[in-house]
Parts: C-alpha cells; structure tokens; sequence
C-alpha cells in the first residue's frame, strides 16, 4: 500500500502538487510528469459538439503558462498529449511558460502519443468496448480498475497502465540527463493510473484537479517511483 504522508489537495488549476513533487527530485534527473490539462469550457465551441471539442478558458491558458513558467529548470522539456484539442492547448502554454523562464534549456513539443488515452489505445474490440462503456457510464473506470470489464473488450487496467508508464519511460530515456517529459492527458485517465499505482479506488479519492498529476521517476535500481499529491507508491517496473 502507498505510504500516506499527508492528504492534501491543491488548489484547483494552479498545479502546486505536481510542482511541489518535482521540486523534491533533483533537476539532474530524468522525470516523467502526467498531468490534466488546464480549466476548460463549460460547453464546446460554436458549430461543434461533444466534450473533445471543449478548449481552454482564458484562465485556463493562463494557468498552464503560469504552470510552465514554474517548472524546475530543466535542461531539457519535452511535451506530449492527447488527440483533444485542449491538451494540446495546454501543451502549447507550458511550453511557452518554460521557454519564457528557461531560455538556457532545449524545449521539444513532440506533439501526440495515442497511448495518454488509455481506453482506445489499449482497447482489443471497440464495438464490445463501447457497449461497455455505455453500459457502465461514470462508473466504467471503477469496474475497468476492478476487473469486472471483460479482456474481450480492453487489456486488463493494471497491464494497460504498466504499459503506458513503460511506453513513456523508453521516450524519455532517449534523452540527455536532466530532462523532464510531460505527458499532458485528461482527469478519467490519470485517476485510472492512480487507482492502478496507489491501489485505491475511484470512490474513495477526490477527483483530478486542473494541471494536477503524477510525477514518475526511478531509483538508482532503475525502478519507477510514482507520486501523487503527497502519496509515494511502492517501486515497480525495475
């Protein structure tokens, strides 16, 4: 079970978790940070439906500037999101926060990994996914996390999250030391990823603030260490 420093939550959209975290892991390092994208619309824009059409808010793009410009120094900032438009967006502010803070450091927006939205990415029917997902509605994270969704339909929780860490790390790996890679995603997948690190369950957590996330790095056995809000989670994939 994780250990359970203390149970606070950061202010909505300001991203002082996910800061705070990275500013206890030393720069020199290699980090991964998953993290949901900033305050967005109360509706899609005009002449679009759905909830992937929603933007960011002005102050939505404010904050995630905001969130770049506080980011530990560095030497290198790559970027990544989902095919949403407002993870992009959130993507592009970071970047530019950053750029404006750390003119010294290399910053690299590599644009969309499939892989941040877990349910189609590791999805193995779609049609027989949907239906579940119809038919669970709010609660599919929940029961997908539980095992009480058919491995017909999608890789088991646990394995799809192993993978995705496991994905994300082979990226920054690639990179010279002291980089920092952002994976910028949505509030369902990073509280399936925490449900999976930190052994909870959907219930039993407050949901996934603005611009909060969890922090990925390894030890010096080469095992990741994941953190969220002030909770460590054991060492795996080493």
């Amino acid at each position: 079970m994780p250990e359970r420093v203390e149970d606070t939550i950061p202010a909505e959209g300001t991203g002082d978790g996910p800061l705070r975290n990275l500013r206890s892991y030393p720069t020199s390092q290699r980090a991964i940070l998953v993290v949901r994208h900033g305050a967005r619309e109360a509706k899609p824009p005009e002449g679009h439906s759905g909830p992937d059409s929603w933007l960011l808010t002005a102050q939505g793009r404010l904050d995630a500037r905001r969130f770049g410009s506080r980011l530990p120094a560095y030497k290198h900032l790559s970027l990544i999101h989902s095919r949403v438009a407002r993870t992009r967006e959130t993507a592009l502010e970071i970047e530019a926060g950053f750029r404006a803070s750390h003119s010294d450091s290399t910053v690299e927006l590599e644009g969309l990994e499939p892989a941040i939205s877990l349910w189609n990415f590791y999805a193995r029917d779609t049609a027989l996914l949907d239906q579940w997902k119809e038919k669970l509605g709010d609660d599919f994270c929940r029961e997908w996390v539980l095992g009480h969704v058919p491995t017909s339909a999608i890789a088991p929780a646990d394995e799809a999250v192993r993978n995705f860490v496991g994905r994300l790390r082979s990226r920054v790996e690639q990179c010279p030391p002291s980089s920092l890679l952002i994976a910028v995603s949505h509030d369902v997948h990073i509280s399936t990823m925490r449900d999976v690190l930190f052994r909870g369950s959907s219930g039993e957590w407050a949901r996934v603030q603005y611009l909060e996330g969890i922090l990925l790095t390894w030890n010096e056995s080469g095992q990741i260490i994941a953190r969220w809000r002030d909770e460590i989670a054991p060492a795996f994939l080493g």
